[in-house]
């Protein structure tokens, strides 16, 4: 969640700041570099090549790219921002679109040192100084390297984002497209003030999927996951329902406390 205000606030800054730049901006490489230092971080460090449109209502950056000591991990090619320019006036980033023709993650990144604590703590939510509602968001085509999800994936991305004053909300839905029946349907949604989650998900997969091969399930059937959660940090309990070949095979329930 970090690193998705980050990002957030980053972009937020730039273009605010776009029509002061817009000098600069003859430079091709200043609103690039300020981004990347707006972005990178510890351990990690991002490339964008290619940004364009900062004071139109469309945006474009050919190319994203975030490594870490081991190298680049993720890859974000032709990604188009559709926004409405005045609604910052209102202290508001409205985006109608934010899609990507390709994005890429070959690996997972490399695992900072955290250290362990067992105690639950509360659902929280990026402080932003707007708010902000992503329409519609579309990646057609992602491909996943094999060390992932334990099998090399590709496949599309459709959602939609929102978080303001009251809370933040996610809708996404993930479909294969290499052959393989694979479909992944996530509704997310957690209220600033209670701290409390609603979640909702839906994994369906063909024989040999991702989730029969990642729990190791003999033969590999046909699975079918679904699970809705509700609660706090403290009290948050998911009830879930696994079938396997359209067969019921498993139901309880999951509490993080």
């Amino acid at each position: 969640m970090r690193g998705v205000a980050r990002i957030l606030l980053a972009l937020f800054c730039v273009l605010c700041g776009a029509p002061l730049l817009a000098a600069g901006a003859e430079d091709k490489s200043y609103l690039e570099s300020l981004l990347e230092e707006r972005l990178s971080g510890p351990g990690y460090h991002v490339t964008i090549e290619g940004f364009e449109g900062a004071l139109s209502s469309q945006a474009r950056v050919a190319r994203i790219a975030i490594a870490d000591g081991e190298g680049t991990w993720l890859e974000i090619r032709d990604a188009t921002l559709d926004w409405q320019r005045a609604a910052l006036l209102r202290g508001r980033l409205e985006v109608e679109k934010l899609s990507a023709a390709r994005i890429t993650l070959s690996r997972r990144p490399k695992a900072a040192k955290r250290r362990f604590t067992p105690e639950a703590r509360a659902f929280t939510l990026p402080e932003l100084p707007v708010s902000v509602r992503i329409g519609r968001i579309e990646a057609r085509e992602i491909t996943l390297g094999a060390s992932v999800l334990g099998a090399p994936v590709r496949g599309t991305l459709a959602g939609s984002a929102r978080l303001d004053a009251s809370g933040g909300e996610v809708l996404l839905s993930a479909r294969r497209t290499d052959g393989r029946r694979g479909r992944l349907e996530l509704s997310a949604r957690l209220a600033r003030e209670e701290g409390r989650l609603t979640l909702r998900l839906v994994v369906d997969e063909g024989p040999r999927g991702v989730v029969a091969n990642l729990l190791k399930i003999p033969d590999r059937p046909a699975l079918l996951l679904e699970m809705l959660g509700n609660g706090t940090a403290a009290d948050f309990a998911g009830r879930f329902r696994l079938a396997s070949d359209g067969a019921p095979r498993l139901s309880g329930t999951v509490r993080l406390a």
